[in-house]
């Protein structure tokens, strides 16, 4: 009887190690993504924003704010060019 004890025991053993090692290996592969930052255009528009509130340039809001919505005009043209290619 003190033999099936023991053996039982060093089971529950061994399993307790099995998990901790096994939270232990998935802790270990947690990997955290994180953005760059601002970005180039971000950056920009912060400074135009800048240079614009300072006086430094006379521009009209549209420029100002161009860095925002020129990227977005060149993609929507991009996939309006890739979608009508296609359609041919």
């Amino acid at each position: 009887m003190l033999l099936v004890g023991m053996v039982i025991y060093g089971l529950e053993v061994r399993k307790l190690k099995m998990n901790q090692q096994q939270q232990q290996d998935q802790e270990q592969q947690h990997v955290e993504v994180t953005n760059g930052g601002v970005g180039f255009f971000g950056f920009l528009t912060l400074l135009f924003i800048g240079l614009k509130l300072t006086g430094y340039v006379d521009w009209s809001w549209w420029i100002v704010l161009s860095p925002i919505w020129v990227p977005l005009l060149l993609i929507l043209l991009l996939v309006g060019a890739l979608m009508e290619s296609t359609r041919k």
